[in-house]
């Protein structure tokens, strides 16, 4: 029982200095968009998902019930790499669509880090990110067919379409209206 304690601290800690590495690690350079309005993101992590798991956190919760579970994550992530899984964040469109933001960790390669897309408990789509692309959160934007990433220290990372197409900047369609 101890042994499996340390290991699932261990694997926190990995998953956590991964985070970090990655977020300072070689990427394409951050999107500095200066709206001329607040930003206000459509997800603001207040949803009804959690996610649980016995070493990772591996499944979606709905009101505390399993909704996705570690097998049905894993066999939708969109990168061919083996090794667990550890989904980071969770974002909800308005139309329903679950953006999972998820580690997988094969053995002997870095970390990968990727979005599945779910609509009612099936996968819809998914595409890989650069590391330390969604430390600090994943936001759809009002009509849902664009998904904004934050690194660990709240910069916005990638604006990407359902397909996994990066968009330049922060669109209009992310910005609030009073």
């Amino acid at each position: 029982m101890t042994r499996l304690v340390v290991l699932g601290v261990l694997a926190l800690a990995v998953v956590a200095a991964a985070d970090g590495l990655r977020a300072r690690s070689a990427s394409p350079p951050r999107v500095q968009a200066k709206p001329s309005a607040p930003v206000r993101l459509v997800d603001g992590g207040r949803h009804d998902y959690a996610t649980a798991g016995d070493r990772l956190q591996d499944r979606v919760l709905l009101k505390g019930k399993e909704y996705l579970g570690a097998e049905a994550v894993r066999a939708a992530f969109p990168v061919d790499v083996p090794g667990p899984i550890a989904i980071s964040r969770i974002a909800v469109a308005r139309d329903g669509t679950l953006a999972l933001a998820l580690y997988r960790f094969p053995s002997a390669t870095p970390a990968q880090g990727a979005i599945e897309l779910w609509s009612d408990r099936t996968p819809v789509g998914g595409f890989g990110v650069p590391p330390g692309y969604f430390g600090g959160g994943v936001a759809f934007n009002r009509d849902g067919s664009l998904l904004a990433t934050f690194s660990y220290d709240g910069q916005l990372r990638g604006v990407f379409d359902r397909t996994g197409r990066p968009v330049d900047g922060l669109p209009e369609s992310f910005l609030a209206v009073e």
